[in-house]
């Protein structure tokens, strides 16, 4: 439920989400981790939200339209 982000060889921060899975070989445990770059995801988060918010706002001036209409 975290933010994290990494920090690319040019110095610019992106947002990751880290995964981790435990592993067992001979007895031994290791723990994999996976960093992921989830640039896309967030901006698509972002225009879902923004997109989410300009309909509620059509629905606001529609509700109101129909009253004084009515």
């Amino acid at each position: 439920g975290r933010d994290l982000f990494g920090v690319k060889k040019d110095g610019t921060e992106i947002p990751i989400e880290i995964g981790l899975n435990p592993l067992e070989q001979n007895e031994s445990h290791f723990i994999l981790a996976s960093i992921i770059d989830i640039t896309e995801r967030k901006k698509n988060e972002e225009a879902i939200l923004l997109y989410t918010k300009r309909l509620e706002d059509k629905n606001k001036e529609l509700e109101q339209f129909t009253f004084i209409a009515s």
